[in-house]
């Protein structure tokens, strides 16, 4: 169910089938679906820093979030607080000051694969590193990076792979960047770290790149 962005809805609604909402923040209170398990919220700043602020009535269930937008706080507490999530998306994230201690890490056993931007500057890189060395995910299969990898990026990453207490088995890079425009010496290295790095699903192989190299020579 996709609730228009234009309609003012002065009403609650009592909706035990729904498995899918699409919604801005302020209507997430106004359904009881305690069997959903998939949630769009379209608002750009409407998810905060923990999602236990919404009080949505249906966090156990809830297998696959997608948010426009979020704090790198707001990722780690989503993690523990919806304890059946699958799969995260998040189209922009933002790095506060700080990140939740070690102390409070964020475990979950069900989170298989989470989308999250390229970090843009130093300093949200930087949280992304603290925010990977936060996270126990013990059946994690995928990170998918969106926009086109350049050297910061590849050494973020690396450096986010290197202090994650859990293997990511598979990295995947969504852009719109043909193949020939990315620099594979960037991303080289990466095969060192990860099982699998694939451009927009498609699986890359190193000893194919670097005969393509020897045969431009």
């Amino acid at each position: 169910m996709a609730m228009p962005f234009t309609c003012a809805w002065d009403l609650n609604f009592d909706t035990p089938q729904l498995r899918a909402l699409e919604c801005g923040a302020p209507d997430l209170k106004k359904f009881y679906a305690p069997n959903i398990s998939r949630l769009y919220i379209t608002t750009r700043r409407g998810y905060l820093a923990s999602p236990a602020r919404l009080c949505i009535p249906f966090y156990k269930n809830l297998r696959h979030l997608h948010l426009r937008d979020a704090y790198v706080c707001a990722l780690c507490s989503t993690i523990t607080d919806f304890p059946r999530l699958e799969t995260i998306v998040i189209d922009e994230i933002y790095s506060l000051n700080h990140v939740p201690s070690a102390r409070s890490s964020s475990y979950s056993a069900t989170l298989e694969s989470m989308t999250l931007p390229l970090p843009s500057s130093r300093r949200w890189r930087q949280g992304f590193i603290d925010m990977f060395s936060l996270l126990d995910l013990p059946t994690f299969r995928k990170l998918t990076l969106v926009g086109t990898p350049k050297k910061p990026h590849v050494d973020c990453l690396l450096s986010m792979l290197a202090v994650a207490p859990f293997r990511v088995p598979v990295v995947d890079f969504q852009t719109d960047a043909p193949l020939r425009k990315v620099c594979m010496d960037h991303i080289e290295s990466l095969f060192l770290v990860v099982g699998e790095v694939t451009f927009c699903g498609n699986a890359l192989q190193i000893d194919e790149y670097r005969n393509s190299r020897r045969k431009g020579n």
